[in-house]
């Protein structure tokens, strides 16, 4: 059965990337400007195109950061969750150069997977409170 670890990136509030590597090394890709709440469906539309199945991951790699604080935040969470759900590693980790996935990929084989990732944001995230909370 092969083996394959699921590519995540979204430094850009409208553009979403989905990668599919063996060994760290890109085998495929593709990008969509989409706003975050359509993430979830690519991977799915992505594996389906590619006639992979979650069974098939061993791994997911998440660019987390910076850019967008929402977009980071969305596919930081969409990770962790599929990582938690099927008991996959991830290897997180920013990407301020914005280099590619194939670059991307190289820093990343250098260190160890983690359980859960964190976002990284360049700045302080504007997060509206909810007036609920204070009324």
């Amino acid at each position: 059965m092969p083996s394959f670890m699921l590519v995540i990136s979204a430094q850009d509030i409208q553009t979403f990337t989905v990668g599919l590597a063996q060994n760290f090394q890109l085998q495929k890709q593709q990008t969509w400007n989409v706003p975050p709440e359509d993430y979830l469906e690519k991977i799915q539309e992505s594996l389906t195109s590619w006639n992979v199945s979650f069974d098939f991951l061993q791994a997911i790699i998440i660019v987390t950061g910076p850019g967008s604080a929402t977009a980071s935040r969305v596919s930081v969470t969409i990770a962790n969750s599929l990582g938690f759900a099927f008991h996959l590693p991830l290897y997180g980790r920013e990407n301020p150069d914005q280099v590619s996935l194939e670059q991307y990929l190289s820093f990343v084989s250098t260190q160890d997977p983690e359980d859960f990732v964190y976002p990284f944001y360049q700045t302080t995230p504007h997060i509206t409170q909810s007036k609920k909370l204070f009324s």
